[in-house]
């Protein structure tokens, strides 16, 4: 029985491991993997994200935190803007997981995404929630306190779209909320990908991954 816990605990790590630096990759794949929100354009839809959201989804909440640690870790010397880049990348990875497994846990501990619609409904709800709240701070702080002139920036996208802000408070709260509706569709697509690979993971190869059949509280 411990044989068989330690390789489960080994197969674990290997997969955290991998997951984590496959994200980094897509990340660094970006003319591939990355597609600009319209208006502001510095917004980026990127797959990287889908690794770590798949041991998530597969594994349960420590691997998929973990893959999401692993990926901020390697990305920050070698990732774009850093140490605020990979930053703002786990900010919203972690409280977008973060919010699911609260979603879980209220359906009950021992519901399954793979299941449950009802468990995969209410947690994407709350992660995204989650996202859009800390994300929202997040991108307050940056436009306001850390780096003003991004706001320029984006008051400079907003008048090239045609939404034009007569003022800094008024370009502030259009860059917040479009941020918002961003990170909303984000999460969506990340979910979404992510359980249809899973799904297909496991229909494929059903004792691939174990826990997504029994997930824990872990």
């Amino acid at each position: 029985m411990r044989e068989v816990a330690g390789r489960a605990s080994s197969l674990e790590v290997a997969f955290t491991i991998v997951f984590g630096a496959l994200s980094v990759l897509l990340t660094l794949l970006k003319g591939f993997t990355t597609f600009p929100f319209p208006v502001l354009t510095y917004l980026k839809f990127e797959i990287a994200e889908v690794p770590c959201m798949v041991a998530y989804l597969a594994m349960g909440f420590k691997p998929g935190m973990a893959s999401t640690v692993v990926y901020w870790l390697v990305l920050t010397p070698i990732g774009e803007f850093t140490p605020l880049g990979p930053a703002m990348k786990f900010a919203a990875l972690a409280s977008l997981i973060l919010g699911m497994e609260a979603g879980r846990r209220l359906c009950g501990k021992n519901k399954s995404y793979m299941d449950s619609v009802k468990a995969l409904s209410v947690s994407t709800v709350l992660g995204t929630i989650a996202r859009v709240v800390v994300m929202s701070v997040f991108n307050y702080l940056v436009l306001v306190v850390v780096f003003p002139e991004f706001l320029d920036l984006a008051s400079m996208m907003l008048k090239a779209a045609g939404l034009n802000a007569g003022t800094p408070a008024d370009a502030l709260i259009m860059a917040l909320t479009l941020t918002a509706v961003f990170n909303v569709i984000h999460s969506a697509l990340s979910v979404l990908l992510s359980y249809l690979i899973v799904k297909t993971m496991v229909r494929l190869h059903p004792g691939l991954f174990k826990r997504t059949r029994r997930p824990t509280t872990a």
